[in-house]
């Protein structure tokens, strides 16, 4: 949960929020964006998901892939995407799933 200030050009929260959009989008586009988000949302708390959360499917394919194909462990996986070894394994049986659905489709 991130607390949208409403005018506040400094703080942790703009400062990730700022530096996300930079990395995606660029400055000059993040400033108009974190403005117009201030403008609509400050003073609400918003729900922001991982993007590991939002993209899970796309991640676990890529699991599944690295596992099979060239040969990377789960352990060091799960270190290198910062999750559990558990969570790992279970989005490594998701990949699984999902290219054997993509299979039969064939």
């Amino acid at each position: 949960m991130y607390y949208i200030p409403v005018k506040k050009k400094t703080g942790r929260v703009i400062e990730e929020m700022y530096k996300l959009l930079c990395e995606t989008i660029g400055a000059k586009n993040a400033n108009i964006i974190l403005n117009k988000t201030m403008s609509l949302y400050g003073g609400l708390q918003i729900y922001i998901p991982f993007e590991r959360t939002v993209f899970e499917a796309e991640i676990a394919e890529e699991i599944y892939r690295r596992y099979t194909d060239e040969n990377v462990s789960i352990s060091e996986m799960f270190r290198e995407y910062g999750i559990s070894f558990t969570k790992a394994y279970q989005l490594w049986k998701i990949g699984r799933r999902i290219k054997l659905n993509k299979e039969i489709k064939k």
